[in-house]
């Protein structure tokens, strides 16, 4: 992702965006670590983290919640029949 569409999708209050090497480099002062994660996987684009060590602690939280709903997800050959019929 480009640093136009890092903008476009991030607000500027939120975080200071600058383009090193043909990346894009994020700083931020978020308390809540978890919801970075959560917004950062949402862009969808590759992620390196430099620090702090607590985001890459939520990124490993946050993956084995997903691990755990993608495990109990029910696998079934039946279609599914939306609710309004």
């Amino acid at each position: 992702m480009g640093i136009a569409e890092a903008r476009r999708r991030l607000p500027p209050l939120l975080a200071e965006l600058e383009e090193q090497d043909q990346q894009v480099r994020l700083r931020a002062s978020i308390d809540d670590l978890m919801w970075m994660a959560r917004l950062l996987v949402g862009l969808g684009c590759p992620i390196v983290i430099h620090r702090p060590s607590e985001l890459r602690e939520a990124f490993q939280t946050l993956a084995s919640e997903l691990w755990a709903i993608a495990g109990s997800a029910i696998i079934s050959a039946e279609p599914l029949t939306p609710p309004y019929d």
